[in-house]
C-alpha cells in the first residue's frame, strides 16, 4: 500500500553545471565505492563491500577465491566495476571469474555541487569456463553498486522563477492508511508477514515501525526475504526501548535492495508482546491474505520459524484475514 504526502508548492531553482569539470581518472579526485554482492556461491545470501581511491588507481573492493572486484576510471568521463579470474575451485587452476563484464558507467554529465555520483546494478554468471567448480551448474549474482567524490570543480548558474509547482509528492512502499489499525505479536515461532515491492532500488539503513503497546519489552527479529521465499537477504535483532512510539531497527549494515518485491518478516527472538500499527485487512474480502487464489501470491499473513530466529528460507506462507504491520524503509 502507498500513501501520498503533500507538501507546500516551491519556486524552482534551475541548476545547470559548467562544461569544465575535473576528469573522473584525476588522481586529485578521492572515490568512495560501496555496495552488496548477491547470492555469491559460498557466501551469505548478501555481501556488502567498501573501498575507496584516488581516480588514477585501480581499487580493490572485494576479493575471495570466488569473486574479485576492482573499481576503476579508465578514462575521464568513465568508471567501471571489473571481475578478476580467481581460482574458484581452491587450487591455482582454472581461474575464471563470472561473465560478462559490466559496462563503464559514463559520469560526463554527473559532477554536480557534492561531486560525481554512480550507480550500476548488474548481473554476472559463472559459466563453463569454470570447469566443474560447481557441479556443471551455472551460478548467477547480482552485484549492486554505487559511487562518489568530493569537489570535482563544479559550477551552478542558478535561475529562480516565479513559475509554482504543484504539490511535492512524497511516497513509501509500506505506508498504513489514515483509517490505519494495530496488529499484536508475541510468538517465537510463527511471525507476521507481509509481501510489498519497492518500485526502484532502495538503500536501506533503518527498519522502523510503530509500537502502541508494549507489553513485554524484548528482542524483536526483522527479516527480508527473496519474493520466492528462498533467499534470505537480511537477518536483524533489535531490542526496541521500553516505551511506546516508533521503535527503529539500525543494527544492521546498510545495503541495497534491487527493484523487486520482498517478504518481511518480524516476530519475537526472545519472549516480547508488542501491538504495532498496521494496516488493515480488506473490509469485504481476504483475497490477499487467507482467501488467496490457489497458487497465487500470498500478500499477508504468517510463517513458521524455529523458535527465535529467522529460517535460512521462508517456507509456506499461511494467509490471514488479520492487518498487516506498517514498516518504514530509510537510509
Amino acid at each position: 500500500m502507498k500513501k501520498l504526502l503533500l507538501t507546500l508548492a516551491m519556486a524552482l531553482a534551475l541548476v545547470s553545471p559548467a562544461k569544465a569539470v575535473t576528469s573522473a581518472n584525476s588522481s586529485s579526485l578521492t572515490w568512495s565505492v560501496s555496495g552488496t554482492i548477491f547470492n555469491l556461491p559460498g557466501s551469505p545470501a548478501a555481501v556488502t563491500f567498501r573501498c575507496s581511491g584516488t581516480g588514477d588507481k585501480t581499487l580493490d573492493c572485494y576479493s575471495t577465491s570466488r569473486l574479485d572486484l576492482n573499481f576503476s576510471a579508465p578514462d575521464a568521463t568513465h568508471v567501471a566495476i571489473t571481475m578478476a579470474p580467481t581460482a574458484v575451485c581452491g587450487t591455482p587452476t582454472p581461474t575464471c571469474n563470472p561473465v560478462p563484464q559490466p559496462a563503464s558507467v559514463d559520469v560526463s554529465s554527473s559532477c554536480g555541487a557534492g561531486g560525481y555520483t554512480a550507480s550500476q546494478s548488474f548481473f554476472a554468471t559463472f559459466n563453463d569456463t569454470c570447469g566443474t567448480c560447481f557441479g556443471g551448474v551455472n551460478q548467477q549474482i547480482q552485484v549492486v553498486w554505487s559511487a562518489s567524490t568530493g569537489d570535482c570543480a563544479f559550477v551552478a548558474t542558478t535561475t529562480t522563477t516565479t513559475t509554482t509547482l504543484p504539490p511535492t509528492l512524497s511516497e513509501s512502499p509500506d505506508v498504513p492508511a489514515d483509517n490505519s489499525t494495530t496488529l499484536a505479536f508475541a510468538s517465537l515461532t510463527v511471525f507476521p508477514t507481509k509481501y510489498i515491492c519497492f518500485a526502484v532500488p532502495m538503500s536501506i539503513g533503518t527498519i522502523s515501525m510503530y509500537v502502541s503497546t508494549n507489553t513485554t519489552n524484548g528482542a524483536v527479529k526483522e527479516c527480508i526475504y527473496s519474493a520466492d521465499g528462498q533467499t534470505k537477504i537480511l537477518d536483524s535483532t533489535f531490542t526496541p526501548s521500553a516505551s511506546t512510539g516508533t521503535k527503529s531497527n539500525s543494527t544492521f549494515t546498510a545495503f541495497v535492495l534491487p527493484a523487486a518485491c520482498y517478504y518481511v518478516v518480524v516476530g519475537c527472538q526472545a519472549t516480547c508482546s508488542y501491538v504495532a500499527v498496521a494496516a488493515p485487512a480488506e473490509a469485504t474480502s481476504t483475497m490477499f491474505g487467507v482467501g488467496t487464489p490457489a497458487g497465487k501470491t500470498v500478500w499477508h499473513g504468517t510463517t513458521t520459524h524455529t523458535s527465535g530466529t529467522c529460517n535460512t528460507t521462508l517456507g509456506t506462507v499461511t494467509g490471514t484475514a488479520s492487518a498487516t504491520i506498517g514498516f518504514r524503509f530509510d537510509q
